[in-house]
């Protein structure tokens, strides 16, 4: 099972990026990347940056970010790579570019997946895949997105490689078996999970929970709680 570096909390600079390619607790580091007006891929939790709404601005006009392009130097492929495309608004003009900007991961040697809660912008990569050779693509799942799929509503998605599914989908009334759905409807993607951090805690409950249910990877901020439980 693969454990994936969460990383909202961590430094969003070349120092905290070198620290979590050391942690080898850690098989993939989760980015989250926010296409800048420019279409500029940079890497960002929030979508605010000294006050300024990194989708509505110019790369040129930000300071301290890291560019896609350099967090792949850095990275060298030395570590795995699950990057998630956030907040991009004009995905029905830009798409082209977005995919240009894109294509260099297919020299990452089977090192990089995409995953994005954007069904749009997934299934116009999947449609794209020839030019993402060696990039797994993947589609987020959480409570509000659940139920645009679980009647099968998956025209364009059938072929992602994983989904990322969110911890309600485990363990909530009403949608917490919906992780079963989604292994027959996407029957040869991975499984990840992964918990808002924002609103609820990784605990041993949760993630024995993942482990019981089988999941192929979690993405976490708590490493050691997954590697006592699987050691």
């Amino acid at each position: 099972m693969e454990i994936i570096a969460h990383t909202a909390l961590t430094a969003k600079t070349k120092e905290g990026l070198e620290n979590l390619i050391a942690d080898d607790r850690f098989s993939k580091i989760e980015l989250d990347f926010i296409p800048t007006k420019d279409t500029t891929l940079v890497w960002a939790h929030g979508l605010k940056k000294d006050n300024q709404k990194l989708n509505q601005t110019n790369y040129k006009d930000l300071s301290n970010v890291l560019t896609l392009d350099e967090v792949l130097e850095i990275v060298n492929n030395r570590k795995k790579l699950l990057i998630e495309i956030k907040h991009f608004i004009d995905y029905k003009q830009k798409s082209e570019e977005l995919l240009k900007k894109l294509e260099q991961l297919k020299y990452t040697k089977d090192n990089v997946q995409i995953q994005s809660f954007n069904q749009h912008v997934i299934k116009f990569l999947l449609q794209n895949k020839e030019n993402l050779k060696n990039v797994e693509i993947g589609l987020i799942i959480n409570l509000f997105k659940t139920f645009n799929y679980r009647k099968g509503n998956i025209e364009g998605l059938e072929n992602v490689d994983f989904v990322s599914l969110a911890s309600e989908l485990y363990e909530w009334p009403v949608v917490g078996e919906d992780y079963k759905l989604y292994r027959d409807l996407f029957l040869n993607s991975k499984q990840y999970a992964w918990t808002w951090d924002l609103v609820y805690k990784e605990t041993d409950k949760r993630l024995n929970n993942y482990i019981d249910k089988k999941v192929d990877g979690i993405i976490t901020l708590a490493p050691e709680l997954i590697l006592n439980r699987t050691r």
